[in-house]
């Protein structure tokens, strides 16, 4: 207790995650998405790098902001590195990374959320207005 009185906990900017025994502090901002595989959970992040978590994306879910959701059973994304959607083949692209990122069927809806949150030049995406989790 006398740890935490004198070290307060991080603004909500960053998230600490345990990978191969050693403790990573990470910020939000860096985190292009998440991809699950089994009970490992790989964060890529803006500069290229990926850092590896031995818990389930699910624990991930519940701990992200609102700014990062679910697309698919095992990735989950920031929508502000989303630059594009092709929703006829159910993938969209994301800033920073080649890779593909497939969206479920099911889950085709928050895609849509997703797009009309673009379409409004009004809205901070900092401070989405829409659930999108």
């Amino acid at each position: 207790m006398k740890f935490e009185k004198k070290n307060p906990k991080p603004a909500n900017n960053s998230i600490c995650i345990k990978a191969f025994g050693e403790y990573r502090l990470l910020l939000i901002d860096e985190i292009v998405y998440l991809k699950a595989d089994k009970n490992t959970t790989d964060f890529y992040l803006t500069d290229g790098t990926m850092v590896t978590s031995f818990n389930p994306l699910k624990k991930f879910e519940a701990e992200l902001p609102k700014v990062f959701t679910r697309i698919h059973k095992s990735y989950i994304v920031n929508i502000k590195y989303i630059a594009k959607i092709h929703f006829s083949k159910f993938y969209c692209a994301l800033k920073f990374t080649d890779n593909i990122i497939p969206f479920s069927k099911s889950l085709k809806s928050k895609m849509y959320e997703i797009r009309n949150f673009w379409q409004n030049e009004n809205m901070d995406i900092a401070q989405p207005q829409v659930s999108l989790g």
